[in-house]
């Protein structure tokens, strides 16, 4: 009597960092992706025991520990870069799909959805999966270098306070309830609220990690973007504004069509703020014109930066994982 072989169980996520704003959003992405997974969110003492929900189910919180990762299938580390670093360090063991989505300096390979090779299932490397104005600038450009070849490229990121993670945002609110009670405290010159921050060596290092992570994927020699980073009074979402300089002549409208994808919306379908495009995963370019000098354009790009990160994380351990899409 033949009997059907038992199914394959279900791939088991550890999300360390759960209660971050980025693993918060990782876990909606997972729910509305519909796949068997399997959870356990792990952070660190201050914030264990807290209850959270995932597929109808309440979770605890447990604190992130070698054993809890031992029966996982994947790990994606969203909390600070220094937790992954110290695992790392100690020699602790890792899942054999391990995801860096902390943002921090570690070099790796990295994985943009649509443009990097496919890697093999299960690789015993950890892999970065980008920040969101990484995936952004990364597709992008390498739509535009496929079609008519990109002579080079400069951006500025307007940084919500999201992509520093949840005490960024909390500081936020704080000096934003501060200054509306007029009282804005001895010193002003670096705080969030009602205020821009043009860069500094932290966002310097930052964009040189943005314009490294671009210049690992890009494919047919694109050239890896200059790129500045300032940061805004937003709590979350993000703006980029994109020169680029193109090989092939094109006008704007054809610009346009090019651009528009599946996952790319251009101007009439486009948001043109951060709020307007929060709960996508797509890429908002509302506005697509010529620049002085020959095939030169201007760009504005709008997205919500903790969806577009989760969801090319999820695509990572989709793939990794070899979960049907």
């Amino acid at each position: 009597m033949n009997t059907a072989p038992a199914p394959a169980p279900a791939p088991r996520i550890a999300i360390v960092g759960s209660t971050s704003p980025l693993g918060k959003e990782l876990r909606r992405v997972l729910e509305e992706w519909p796949a068997p997974w399997r959870l356990a969110m792990l952070e660190t003492d201050a914030y264990a025991g807290l209850l959270q929900e995932f597929g109808g189910e309440i979770e605890i919180v447990q604190v992130i520990s070698p054993e809890r990762l031992e029966d996982a299938d994947v790990a994606v580390f969203a909390c600070s870069p220094e937790l992954l670093d110290r695992y790392i360090e100690l020699g602790a063991y890792l899942p054999p799909v391990t995801l860096d989505l902390t943002g921090g300096p570690r070099d790796g390979p990295v994985f943009v959805d649509g443009v990097s090779r496919p890697r093999p299932s299960r690789t015993p490397e950890t892999i970065i999966a980008p920040r969101g104005d990484t995936v952004v600038i990364a597709r992008v450009l390498d739509r535009l270098h496929g079609a008519a070849g990109v002579d080079g490229c400069e951006a500025t990121i307007l940084e919500s306070a999201s992509e520093r993670g949840g005490a960024a945002m909390d500081r936020l609110q704080e000096e934003t309830v501060q200054v509306l009670n007029f009282n804005p405290g001895a010193e002003t010159s670096s705080q969030q609220a009602f205020n821009i921050l043009g860069p500094d060596s932290a966002s310097d290092g930052r964009a040189a990690r943005i314009a490294r992570q671009i210049g690992s994927v890009s494919r047919n020699g694109c050239p890896a973007p200059a790129i500045q980073i300032v940061s805004v009074p937003v709590f979350q979402g993000g703006a980029i504004s994109m020169h680029v300089r193109l090989r092939e002549e094109l006008t704007a409208d054809e610009l346009e069509r090019l651009l528009t994808t599946d996952s790319m919306r251009v101007r009439s379908e486009a948001a043109r703020t951060p709020l307007e495009a929060l709960g996508s995963a797509d890429i908002h370019l509302s506005s697509v014109r010529e620049a002085a000098g020959d095939n030169a354009f201007w760009m504005w790009i709008v997205t919500d930066n903790l969806r577009v990160a989760a969801a090319n994380a999820v695509r990572l351990i989709r793939n990794a994982t070899s979960t049907p899409s």
